[in-house]
């Protein structure tokens, strides 16, 4: 219990994400789904290789793109793995952070 001139104890501040801007996010992560998609259709039927690779690639660039998000200015942005929180992004705007989380608007 708290005393009555105490306050609660406070969380430690959530620390920034990694981001980088949406547009180059995009443009990565459509240029693999893309040489993915050319590995597929010049390896099938002819070398297994290329189409394993080719699905590899389509699988790394649609991960990619789960990191997509879009921020209002003024807003911040809390980034959670597996419900534990991994830190904060306040930059406004389309951007890229880690990929597999979920992002829920703190402010």
């Amino acid at each position: 219990m708290c005393q009555p001139n105490q306050s609660a104890p406070q969380s430690p501040p959530l620390r920034t994400v990694w981001h980088t801007g949406g547009a180059l996010g995009l443009t990565v992560a459509l240029a693999i789904d893309v040489l993915g998609g050319i590995l597929i259709g010049t390896g099938a039927g002819r070398d297994p290789a290329r189409l394993v690779l080719g699905i590899l690639l389509l699988g790394i660039g649609s991960v990619l793109m789960s990191g997509l998000t879009t921020v209002q200015p003024g807003q911040t942005v809390e980034v959670l793995l597996f419900g534990r929180p991994l830190g904060q992004l306040a930059a406004s705007g389309f951007v890229m952070t880690i990929p597999m989380t979920r992002r829920r608007s703190i402010r």
